[in-house]
C-alpha cells in the first residue's frame, strides 16, 4: 500500500547451519509460490531455498504478473515454466512488463540480465542455484550470465 515494499518469509536460510548441507524441519514454512521445491518435496532444506525464493520475486517483478495466476490455462497459470520456455524459445523479450519503457539497449541488456539471473536462481536442483553473493555480482553485471 502506498508503495512501501513489505517482503517477508525470507530468511528460511537462518534455520540452517551453513556447516552443514541441510537440516529437517516438521512444518512448511513459506508463501506458496515462493517455495524452494525442496519444501513441497520434503527434502532436506539447504540455504539455497533463500535464493529460490528471491529468484521469485525478481521474476515476478520483472513480468508484472504473479507467478502463479490460475485464472490463466493450464499451460500458462504457473509462470516460471512459460519463463522456462520462453527463454529456451529466444523470446526473453516476452517476459519483460509491457509497461516498462526499455528504450536504450542498455535497458534491455539489464532486463535480460535480471530474468537470466531469476531463472538461474529457481532452478529445481537447489545444486545447480547460484550463491547470493553470485546473484549480487549477476546483478552488478561483474559476472555474465549465460
Amino acid at each position: 500500500e502506498n508503495f512501501k515494499a513489505k517482503v517477508s518469509d525470507f530468511g528460511m536460510a537462518r534455520s540452517v547451519n551453513r556447516d552443514k548441507e541441510s537440516r529437517v524441519m516438521t512444518g512448511m514454512r513459506g508463501t506458496p509460490g515462493y517455495m524452494a521445491p525442496e519444501w513441497l518435496l520434503d527434502w532436506g532444506i539447504t540455504y539455497k531455498a533463500d535464493v529460490f525464493s528471491y529468484g521469485m520475486v525478481l521474476l515476478e517483478i520483472m513480468r508484472g504478473r504473479k507467478n502463479m495466476d490460475h485464472s490463466q490455462d493450464s499451460e500458462n497459470w504457473y509462470f516460471p515454466s512459460v519463463a522456462f520456455r520462453k527463454a529456451r524459445e529466444g523470446k526473453m523479450d516476452e517476459l519483460i512488463e509491457s509497461g516498462l519503457k526499455l528504450e536504450r539497449p542498455q535497458e534491455m541488456d539489464e532486463a535480460n540480465r535480471l530474468i537470466k539471473t531469476a531463472l538461474w536462481c529457481i532452478q529445481s536442483n537447489s545444486a545447480l542455484r547460484p550463491s547470493m553473493g553470485t546473484v549480487v555480482r549477476f546483478l552488478e553485471g561483474d559476472l555474465e550470465v549465460v
